[in-house]
C-alpha cells in the first residue's frame, strides 16, 4: 500500500470514529436544548398567566398575545422533539397547566427532574410516560 493510501486511510478511521463519538453526543444536546426550551416556555407562560389569565385559554393565545415566542404558532409539533407543547392558564387564578411532550419515558423523567429549582413558580413537574405535565403559579407584577 502506498503511503498516500495509508495516510487515506488513517484519515476515514479518525473521521469515522469521530462522527461515531458526535452522534453519541447529538442526543444529550438536544435534551440540554428541551431543557432550555422548557424553562423559558415555563417562564414565559407563567409571565402570561399573571397578566392575561383570562386571555391565555391555549397556547395560541398565549402566541397572540406576544407571551409565547411566534415560531412555535399553536405548539402542534413545536418543541425541540418536534411534538407538541400546550399551555393554558386558569381564569380565576392565572395557574398555568403546561404539557411537553418527548420520545421516551427517560427524557420525560429527566427534564421532570431538572425543572425543579429552574422554572420559576413551578408548583409540580410530573411524567405520564411521554408527556411531561407543569402547573406554574403566575408570576405578578
Amino acid at each position: 500500500m502506498s503511503p498516500q493510501a495509508l495516510a487515506a486511510l488513517l484519515i476515514l478511521v479518525v473521521m469515522a470514529s469521530g462522527a461515531g463519538v458526535l452522534y453519541s453526543v447529538i442526543p444529550g444536546m438536544r435534551l440540554d436544548n428541551a431543557l432550555e426550551e422548557l424553562v423559558m416556555l415555563s417562564n414565559k407562560a407563567s409571565r402570561a398567566g399573571g397578566k392575561i389569565p383570562r386571555l391565555f385559554t391555549n397556547f395560541q393565545k398565549g402566541v397572540d398575545n406576544g407571551y409565547l415566542p411566534k415560531d412555535y404558532k399553536d405548539g402542534s409539533g413545536a418543541n425541540k422533539f418536534g411534538n407538541t407543547i400546550t399551555a393554558s392558564a386558569a381564569a380565576a387564578t392565572g395557574v398555568v397547566t403546561m404539557t411537553y411532550v418527548t420520545d421516551d419515558a427517560a427524557q420525560c423523567k429527566f427534564l421532570a427532574a431538572e425543572a425543579v429549582g429552574r422554572v420559576f413558580k413551578l408548583s409540580s413537574a410530573a411524567c405520564a410516560t411521554t408527556t411531561l405535565t407543569l402547573v406554574i403559579d403566575p408570576m405578578r407584577s
